[in-house]
């Protein structure tokens, strides 16, 4: 009787954790904005662009990061699907690296206030995930894609 209520509060849990991965994904598949997003996960350094995490627009001289991926691949985020993918600035997008959500405010505001800029954090995506799901572990991601036969690279 014991492996049975074990065995039954672990699938309990899976899945919970699938139902939270899942909530995750589907918001993040939802995001829409009107700023320029990345056409290819293979593309190239864009100039000019708005950094989708700070906000920041590069003149034509600043280099801004070829793809953020908002489900980062280390969590197993798809690499090739386009909902998955924005522009971010190579500061914010190192800052972030494979964690899962948003960037701190605090470190968002002192970085653009190292650059003179007194405005608050504005990018479209640092915006959406103030009022996101809760956020799943990357372990709970990888199932959810490993389950929905996602190809994880």
């Amino acid at each position: 009787m014991k492996l049975l209520r074990e065995y039954i509060r672990e699938s309990l849990k899976e899945n919970q954790d699938l139902n939270r991965a899942t909530v995750w994904v589907d918001f993040i598949k939802s995001l829409s904005t009107d700023e320029e997003r990345p056409i290819t996960y293979k593309s190239k350094q864009k100039k000019g662009s708005r950094c989708c995490w700070c906000g920041r627009t590069g003149d034509p001289n600043t280099a801004f990061v070829g793809v953020e991926h908002i489900i980062p691949r280390g969590a197993g985020g798809p690499v090739v699907e386009l909902w998955n993918l924005a522009w971010a600035c190579y500061p914010c997008n190192k800052k972030r690296g494979s964690d899962i959500g948003n960037i701190s405010y605090q470190w968002l505001k002192q970085f653009l206030e190292g650059l003179n800029i007194t405005s608050e954090p504005n990018g479209w995506l640092f915006k959406a995930m103030l009022t996101a799901p809760l956020i799943p572990a990357k372990e709970e991601l990888k199932i959810y894609f490993k389950q929905n036969n996602r190809t994880i690279r």
